[in-house]
C-alpha cells in the first residue's frame, strides 16, 4: 500500500496513479489536500503534476462516496419489493424477482415537462 508521500513522488515525477483498493479515503484525501496547501506544492510543482495529483484526488473522493453511499443506503436484493421492506402486507403471492416494469419506454425528462404542459394547459369545451 503506497503512502501519499509516496503517492506525491510518483505523481511529479509523471505517473498517473489511480485510488488503491483497501486505503483509508477519507484520510487519504485529508493528506493530499493538505499538500496541496504547502509551498512544495504551490511553488515547487508543475502545472502537469498539479493536475494529475488533483485528479488523483478527485478520484479518490468519488471511491470515498461511492464507500458511503454503501455504507448508507443497504443493498436490498431484486425480490423484495417496496411493501415487503416496510413490512407491510401485500395481496396474492409473495412476489419472486423484481417488479412489473409499465409497458412502454421511461419518461424522459423533457417528456414529463410536456406532459406536465399539457395537463395544466386551457381546456376547451368539447363539442358534443
Amino acid at each position: 500500500m503506497r503512502s501519499t508521500y509516496e503517492e506525491h513522488q510518483l505523481i511529479a515525477y509523471g505517473e498517473t496513479l489511480m485510488p488503491q483498493m483497501g486505503e483509508n479515503l477519507q484520510a487519504h484525501v485529508a493528506s493530499h489536500r493538505q499538500f496541496m496547501g504547502t509551498a512544495t506544492y504551490i511553488s515547487g510543482w508543475g502545472e502537469d503534476a498539479k493536475r494529475r495529483l488533483l485528479a488523483h484526488t478527485e478520484n479518490t473522493m468519488i471511491e470515498l462516496q461511492k464507500f458511503m453511499e454503501q455504507q448508507v443506503i443497504p443493498q436490498v436484493p431484486p425480490q423484495i419489493t417496496q411493501p415487503q421492506m416496510m413490512g407491510q402486507p401485500q395481496g396474492g403471492p409473495p412476489q419472486i424477482g423484481p417488479p412489473p416494469q409499465p409497458q412502454g419506454a421511461a419518461p424522459t425528462p423533457e417528456g414529463q415537462v410536456r406532459s406536465n404542459a399539457a395537463s395544466i394547459a386551457p381546456r376547451t369545451p368539447r363539442e358534443q
